[in-house]
């Protein structure tokens, strides 16, 4: 055998020969010139000129996702085989001699020797790669399923990249096109659906094997196919057991980049969950103290209302990362983006019998005490929030009541903090206990008691309608009369006071003011009807 029959074949050399590539050469002098000297072992089944080549083009971080395997590593998909037709210019139906030609004819243009163009060198190992890959008799049974899966799509009217939606929908459709047509040919339909959905299974857990290898492979993989959207998103959404490969890739704890590539090829993986309904979201927070920040967030900014979605046993992200011990920023992002979620109870671990209070975790775990790096607790962040939550300072308080006179890195309590978010007026001239008082939930007496001994002029303060905090409370719903009855003991002679009537836009408006008025009135006198019979007069 000649020596470039050696080369190229890799046949009659030893697993352990060993050479070592100085990558330059194939930039200076080709790879005839390419030093020989101590130990760097060639991989069984890989031709030393294919091993030399793809080591000089993986030097340089420029190696392509099908560059560098050994023959019996090549991936059986109807996407590579495409694709190793594609690169070697041949049809469907070329013969082995065909194919040994076309890879000649393409080599005179795209072998390193001939063409200095670093995109040729980083493509000619592929190339060499397609063209073992068709010659491979052992493959001859797989072309021959592709044949039958071709002549099935004919049949059904599909395209290649077709989903398991579409192929079933294409098949509903023949039915009903086809509605005088005998069993013989609805058998042979029913047939052709099924060939597909095999290979379509078939296929995609090929391309499923991608998010087990290192995030190194990942990455190329996601390279290699970021002109084809439709089978990124396909792969990324493919659900094996349950549970898609995004939600797989998750358990593995990858790096951003990667969450962030695979976010931006199939959004709507965000919103499906496994077969106990749990989002992308859950899994990347039960992860504990492996979870990443900037994955988590990631999730939330491609899917706001994740934060608020319950798995089958009614578990919000915010419980499976308190109950798995995840980091203080996590849970404190988390508790930022649905204060309400600190309220509901949970059963973590699943297998818990009983339900228990958010309040409970934080207390054994201890993030009430936790401070971030800012010096900051819980208590901190819950009192400086814009979108302020009244329940989650009381469930903080209960907590650890101590943390109002813990000072942060900039030397503030709590309190402090609350005083600041208490005085600031909106748009409206409303501050915090207005807001508190006409938001949906209404005030509890614990809420009004803490911002009341926070902020105590803004119980008599009026907003830009001349409206006090008692007025909006009366026009909720959501107020109990144990919260009316503190309003009026804290401030009595709002019963007495008016409301001004500002200036209106129109009738209409004015005429919903003086409804508004009128509930008022009537709430008030209502109070003062249950002040008299349970004190008596004056």
């Amino acid at each position: 055998m000649s020596y470039r029959t050696c080369l190229c074949t890799g046949q009659y050399l030893r697993k352990s020969t060993k050479v070592n590539l100085v990558a330059q050469s194939f930039h200076t002098g080709g790879w005839r010139k390419a030093l020989w000297s101590s130990t760097t072992v060639v991989p069984p089944g890989c031709s030393i000129l294919y091993y030399l080549l793809a080591r000089s083009i993986s030097s340089q971080n420029k190696m392509s996702y099908f560059s560098f395997r050994a023959k019996s590593e090549h991936p059986r998909s109807e996407y590579y085989v495409d694709r190793a037709r594609k690169l070697l210019r041949v049809s469907k139906d070329a013969t082995q001699q065909e194919i040994r030609s076309s890879f000649r004819k393409v080599s005179l243009t795209m072998h390193p020797d001939k063409n200095s163009d670093k995109k040729a060198n980083e493509l000619f190992p592929e190339i060499y790669n397609a063209k073992e890959f068709l010659l491979d008799t052992g493959n001859l049974d797989f072309f021959t399923e592709l044949e039958k899966v071709d002549r099935a799509r004919e049949f059904l009217r599909v395209s290649k990249d077709a989903t398991k939606d579409e192929i079933k929908n294409s098949f509903s459709k023949f039915e009903l096109l086809n509605p005088d047509e005998t069993s013989e040919t609805l058998d042979k339909a029913l047939k052709a659906r099924e060939l597909l959905m095999h290979h379509f299974i078939k296929e995609f857990r090929t391309h499923s094997k991608i998010f087990a290898e290192p995030f190194e492979r990942i990455e190329e993989w996601l390279r290699f196919h970021e002109d084809d959207s439709k089978l990124l998103k396909t792969a990324i959404t493919y659900s094996t057991n349950g549970r898609t490969n995004f939600h797989f890739i998750l358990e593995r704890d990858p790096p951003i980049g990667i969450i962030q590539k695979l976010i931006e090829y199939a959004p709507e993986v965000l919103i499906m969950g496994d077969d106990l309904y749990r989002l992308p979201i859950h899994t990347a927070c039960g992860r504990g103290r492996l979870a990443s920040f900037d994955v988590i967030q990631a999730l939330v900014k491609g899917y706001p209302e994740s934060v608020e979605k319950t798995d089958k046993i009614g578990c919000l992200p915010l419980h499976y990362a308190i109950g798995s011990q995840a980091s203080l920023s996590i849970v404190s992002f988390l508790i930022d983006s649905y204060p309400e979620g600190i309220l509901k109870s949970f059963r973590y671990p699943p297998s818990e019998c009983r339900r228990r209070p958010p309040l409970y975790f934080l207390k054994i775990y201890n993030y009430v005490q936790m401070k971030d790096r800012k010096g900051m607790l819980l208590l901190h962040r819950a009192c400086k929030m814009n979108e302020f939550s009244a329940d989650l300072v009381c469930v903080l308080d209960e907590a650890y009541p101590e943390s109002w006179t813990i000072q942060d890195n900039y030397g503030k309590t709590p309190k402090q903090y609350l005083i600041e978010s208490a005085r600031r007026r909106d748009e409206r001239g409303m501050v915090l206990l207005h807001r508190q008082a006409a938001h949906i939930k209404g005030l509890s007496v614990r809420s009004l008691n803490i911002l009341h001994d926070a902020y105590p002029e803004a119980i008599q303060m009026q907003d830009s309608s001349g409206w006090l905090p008692i007025h909006h409370a009366s026009l909720n719903e959501a107020s109990s009369l144990d919260v009316l009855m503190l309003l009026l003991k804290l401030y009595p002679e709002s019963i007495k006071g008016s409301i001004a009537e500002n200036e209106v836009r129109n009738n209409s408006e004015l005429g919903d003011i003086r409804a508004d008025l009128a509930l008022i009135k009537t709430k008030l006198e209502q109070i003062g009807q249950i002040l008299e019979k349970k004190f008596g007069k004056g």
